[in-house]
């Protein structure tokens, strides 16, 4: 199953998630309040724009105008899919779908969602239950919330077996030996936001998270999962705090549990990590024999010295793979990336200078994509959509070009930043840098904070500035200080 097209299958989880976003809006779309009502029919139009441009990819007509309802949609477009594959990894796309939304929530409505994100996958039904199970399990392990994350995971489990995952071994036993750490993150509810933060941040540093709120599912018996997590974690991090240093609750028994594996281990090998996310004065004795890692004042320092204490990925913020592609190469690949963002700022602006300049910008792209074997019409396209389509078949032929794309669409990005008066606003313009990076493989970017931080610190205003950083070699890129 999971032996990839790249092309035509990654069309088929866009087609996934652009029907998740098309049955948020169907189901919302009778909203009572004017505004919210408005966004929603904006956002429903956009969708049928995303699955009308998906359905043309992959040549298989385009959607009717008179639905009654999306189980009506949903089945047309089932019923025009040409095989098993394209039928699963849409229903795929949609759990991941699904997943983006919940993981934006927290409480009961996360776990609504992540029971619904998981049901979608019954629609596979070429899958065993427990291939199901297996592959929900790996794209909330994974936080794929995007095409290309979830092909990298699919595809990562892929197997000669009929089964597509049975490489995942489930035994209770801790594998130090595994090429991503696998930690168990252990914290009370008053730190909950931090916990949830720091997951987020070790994930896109190639880290396997254990948290409670993704990994244990409704019914489960959560204490038998908690132990069973712990003892197969290749680390214990114990985040520690003023607000919940003394506090009673089963976080003390996670904790007691850690300790007591803890004396199996050698003294040359690190499991348990306390971590603090203030000036919290550590009483237990065990853990004041450790060194532990500190979240504030700063922290992204902390979070490096986590990382290159858990041995995640590489300090370095790019792999040997860019310092071994030729110059001329890497700089064509980072120019496409540059100029689709530009692209992405100027189409439909209302500024005199940015018109007089997307016509021409639109047909610079056209030609450097040519010059890839990509011939695509840009004209009534979106740059978002542009961006999807250069994407999805740079990743068929290359990781570093992929990698490079994205690389480039983030710098131009990064130019943005702090230019605005409002503070959200720059904030906003972060997490879309940052966006951009978390779709390159870690092959190609091992530390995506170390990259990101690193062009919010440079600002390379042109390619060739951006060139000349990338290649730079690792004694003279910036290291964690505990690297």
């Amino acid at each position: 199953m999971l032996a990839f097209d790249y092309v035509r299958d990654h069309w088929c989880l866009e087609l996934g998630i652009a029907l998740g976003s098309l049955e948020f809006a169907f189901q919302n779309r009778n909203f009572d309040d004017t505004d919210l009502g408005a966004q929603v029919r904006a956002s429903e139009r956009e969708s049928i724009k995303q699955v009308d441009a998906i359905l043309a990819e992959l040549s298989v007509g385009r959607l009717r105008s008179d639905y009654k309802d999306f189980g009506e949609l949903m089945s047309d477009i089932l019923a025009r899919l040409g095989d098993e594959q394209m039928w699963n990894l849409t229903f795929i796309g949609i759990c991941v779908a699904r997943l983006r939304l919940a993981l934006a929530m927290d409480g009961e409505r996360q776990k609504a969602l992540l029971a619904a994100a998981r049901q979608s996958l019954d629609g596979a039904y070429s899958l065993q239950a427990r291939d199901r199970d297996e592959v929900f399990d790996s794209l909330l392990s994974a936080t794929a919330t995007t095409a290309t994350a979830a092909a990298r995971v699919l595809e990562g489990h892929a197997t000669p077996s009929s089964s597509p995952l049975n490489s995942i071994s489930h035994a209770p036993s801790r594998d130090t030996s595994s090429k991503r750490p696998t930690a168990f993150l252990s914290y009370a509810r008053q730190d909950s936001e931090s916990a949830r933060r720091l997951a987020h941040d070790l994930k896109n540093a190639g880290v396997d998270i254990w948290i409670d709120v993704e990994k244990i599912r409704p019914g489960e018996h959560w204490q038998s999962a908690v132990s069973a997590a712990i003892e197969r974690s290749q680390y214990f991090i114990a985040i520690l705090s003023s607000r919940s240093v003394t506090h009673r609750g089963y976080v003390q028994a996670e904790l007691r549990e850690a300790l007591e594996l803890l004396r199996q281990v050698p003294e040359s090998e690190t499991f348990l990590i306390p971590v603090r996310l203030d000036d919290v004065e550590i009483i237990n004795r065990d853990l004041k024999k450790l060194s532990w890692v500190d979240l504030f004042p700063n922290w992204s320092d902390g979070l490096r010295s986590l990382i290159a204490g858990l041995g995640a990925g590489s300090s370095e913020p790019v792999s040997a793979m860019i310092a071994g592609v030729s110059s001329s190469t890497l700089t064509a690949s980072l120019f496409l990336g540059w100029q689709l963002a530009r692209y992405e700022i100027i189409q439909g602006s209302e500024i005199p200078e940015a018109q007089a300049v997307e016509s021409e910008l639109r047909s610079e792209i056209e030609v450097l994509l040519e010059g890839r074997g990509d011939r695509i019409s840009l004209v009534g396209v979106s740059a978002r959509q542009a961006i999807r389509r250069t994407l999805a078949r740079a990743l068929g032929r290359d990781l570093g070009e992929h990698g490079s794309i994205l690389i480039g669409i983030a710098a131009f990005r990064v130019q943005l930043v702090g230019k605005s008066s409002d503070p959200a606003n720059n904030e906003e313009l972060r997490q879309l840098v940052f966006s951009a990076l978390l779709d390159v493989d870690p092959s190609v970017v091992p530390n995506k904070h170390a990259l990101f931080e690193e062009l919010l610190d440079e600002r390379p205003t042109t390619v060739a500035a951006l060139t000349q950083m990338l290649r730079r070699r690792p004694s003279h890129a910036k290291r964690s200080p505990d690297a």
